[in-house]
């Protein structure tokens, strides 16, 4: 596996995750 491909593989969990947070800040103010 090349550099690259590590990047991205972490940029994508990354950006799922920082959407997932997000989304949870999102409903929680929506609540509140």
């Amino acid at each position: 596996m090349s550099l690259l491909q590590t990047n991205l593989l972490v940029y994508r969990k990354w950006k799922r995750s920082y959407g997932a947070i997000k989304l949870h800040n999102l409903i929680n103010t929506d609540i509140l």
